[in-house]
């Protein structure tokens, strides 16, 4: 399981890594790296977080640890 963890975080780095163009014929797309954008969004951008029930979050926080170690590196801004 970790060398598969392992890829998909570095799958993970790269995708949100890479530069999005501007393209004009979507104004609704954001250029800027998704990492970026993600943790400093652009002014008069939306929130939409709804908070899950601490009963799900339980659920799938078992469920993921019965797969063995839970696995998460840090992620690097």
């Amino acid at each position: 399981m970790p060398l598969i963890q392992d890829e998909i975080h570095n799958c993970v780095e790269l995708w949100n890594a890479h530069s999005i163009r501007s393209q004009p014929k979507r104004l609704s797309v954001q250029p800027g790296k998704p990492v970026v954008l993600y943790f400093t969004p652009p002014d008069g951008t939306l929130d939409y977080v709804q908070l899950a029930p601490e009963s799900t979050v339980s659920e799938l926080r078992s469920e993921v640890l019965a797969w063995g170690q839970l696995y998460i590196k840090p992620v690097c801004v």
